[in-house]
């Protein structure tokens, strides 16, 4: 009986061990589904499989941005990270441009530079220029005056049709611009669009490839005209900076602004110039205000006896003192010649409204007055100024040492010796003539003065200009 209870004790614990190997097995086989369901998912997903090390805990990827630390061959736009990487590239600008200003340009260059940092853009930007036998390699965001289309060409062939990160960087480039331009200018490039696209190689009947590098190109085209004529007109304008700082009414800021402006555009076509710290003198010299007048006289002695002065630092030092004089709200304001101009203005006006307020006595008719010899010879010496200058001729001329213009806005089709903005009857002057020289101001509200109360009857005369205020 022993004997039969130890056989059955045994094939129970063989039975037990057999099922126990048979789960065991179960439970692994579970298991290896499960992990390979797993991997299917994060591949869809664009996650790491199971078991692979955690990003999170891996060694990090020093980078500016998310794009510029994707380091493999392009993006997997199945993912969600490649998908929101193309999203972010394709953006537009921050503003649309119609490029109706000619400073958009710069302007726009300037925040596809930004971008450009961003999205690790710079490859796209960079074309080689060969130029009798010699490759040098430019960029189409600050040299693109000396790109000609056809090395724009000539890269992207080198990318759009490969499957590369530089290729989706052109794609993404495209539509960041294309989403950026104003809708009537929109109109005129896309009349263009045979020039920014490119055939695709793999599939020739197919839709061309659309290339951001050529858009840019053409965009630049448009934008302005890129000759030799251009340079021309800009160093022109930098050597009349006196005349531009006048119709900007003195504004330092708008004043640095342009000059850079002009400056970039320069540079832009392979251009330099050497006589910018004096022009730039010149411009500042002619702002109406007396404190900033001999604040840059002070640097200009400073530089004419070997101080070590540069645009850069001459720029800023100005606009900084215009913008403390402007918020003291001391800018302009009047000295203490222009305010006696001011009062006796006030004063020439007062004695005209009083001698028509007072009863006249009744005069007799008396012979039309024979002009006296003084005023005979006062308008035939000024006789002049009524000549025209013929079609091409100069409208500034200089007549005993005083500088006359033909374009004063209140005097027109006479020369006087000031311009629109210092013209006395510019209602943003207040009836005071703006004149640095402000002694030689008042001396000729003086005379304004006397030829009022000619007006009225006085017998004096002048020999002085009487347009000369």
């Amino acid at each position: 009986m022993a004997d039969q209870t130890e056989v059955l004790l045994q094939q129970m614990q063989t039975q037990i061990a057999q099922l126990q190997l048979e789960l065991a097995a179960s439970a692994a086989a579970t298991l290896a589904a499960t992990n390979a369901a797993a991997a299917a998912t994060a591949a869809f997903a664009g996650l790491p499989p199971a078991g692979a090390p955690n990003p999170g805990t891996a060694a990090p990827i020093f980078a500016l941005s998310p794009a510029m630390a994707n380091a493999g061959a392009f993006l997997n736009l199945s993912t969600s990270t490649g998908a929101k990487l193309f999203k972010t590239g394709s953006e537009p600008l921050s503003r649309s441009f119609d490029f109706l200003d000619p400073a958009d340009l710069q302007v726009f260059l300037d925040l596809l530079k930004t971008k450009s940092k961003v999205q690790g853009w710079s490859r796209i930007f960079t074309v080689p220029v060969e130029v009798d036998g010699v490759t040098t390699s430019h960029s189409l965001l600050h040299n693109y005056g000396v790109i000609p289309l056809a090395s724009v060409v000539s890269d992207a062939l080198t990318y759009v049709n490969e499957e590369s990160k530089v290729a989706q960087d052109s794609f993404m480039l495209f539509q960041c611009i294309f989403a950026s331009l104003d809708t009537e200018f929109l109109k005129s490039v896309t009349t263009e669009a045979q020039h920014y696209h490119i055939v695709d190689a793999k599939s020739p009947m197919g839709p061309p490839i659309p290339c951001g590098a050529l858009l840019l190109k053409i965009i630049i085209m448009k934008a302005h005209v890129d000759t030799r004529a251009t340079v021309s007109f800009i160093r022109t304008a930098l050597s009349s900076l006196d005349t531009k700082m006048m119709a900007l009414d003195s504004d330092i800021s708008k004043f640095n602004a342009y000059v850079k402006t002009q400056v970039i555009a320069l540079e832009a076509r392979g251009e330099t110039t050497s006589d910018l710290l004096v022009n730039v003198f010149k411009g500042y010299e002619t702002a109406q205000d007396s404190e900033f007048a001999l604040f840059i006289k002070r640097k200009k002695d400073a530089y004419d006896e070997g101080g070590d002065i540069t645009v850069t630092s001459l720029m800023d030092a100005a606009e900084n003192k215009y913008k403390t004089r402007v918020l003291l709200k001391t800018w302009s304001a009047p000295t203490k010649e222009q305010e006696q101009i001011l009062a006796l203005t006030a004063q020439v006006g007062q004695l005209r409204l009083a001698s028509k307020a007072t009863p006249q006595k009744e005069k007799r008719a008396t012979p039309p007055r024979v002009p006296s010899k003084t005023r005979q010879e006062r308008e035939e010496k000024w006789a002049w100024k009524k000549i025209l200058p013929k079609e091409g001729e100069p409208v500034t001329k200089v007549v005993d040492g005083t500088t006359y213009h033909l374009e004063c806005e209140h005097h027109p089709k006479q020369w006087v010796c000031h311009t629109t903005a210092e013209c006395s009857k510019n209602p943003a002057n207040d009836g005071v003539p703006k004149d640095a020289n402000s002694k030689q101001c008042l001396k000729k509200a003086c005379i304004a003065a006397a030829a009022l109360l000619a007006e009225e009857g006085e017998d004096e005369e002048s020999d002085e200009d009487p347009d000369s205020y």
